[in-house]
């Protein structure tokens, strides 16, 4: 449908970038200009059932990278992250 089409463009429009990266001892740094003050970043982590915690966005360096953090600095899982532009 029409309607369709124009959300999937919306949508296409606003992914700036998909990726993965693995924590270390809790932790990455994701280096990307797409890491810009107003863009939204959606964090999943993968598989994993030992040492887990909770992963969030920690410190943001406008246009050069973001950082993962997890809860429990023994976290080594890969997490995958989205970034959209608003």
């Amino acid at each position: 449908s029409n309607l369709g089409l124009a959300l999937n463009t919306i949508v296409d429009n606003r992914i700036k970038l998909i990726g993965r990266a693995t924590l270390s001892l809790g932790t990455v740094t994701v280096s990307t200009a797409t890491a810009t003050a107003t863009a939204d970043i959606f964090l999943t982590p993968q598989a994993g059932t030992v040492n887990v915690g909770v992963v969030s966005v920690g410190s943001r360096s406008n246009g050069v990278s973001f950082t993962i953090n997890s809860s429990n600095s023994l976290d080594g899982r890969e997490i995958a992250y989205i970034i959209f532009e608003p």
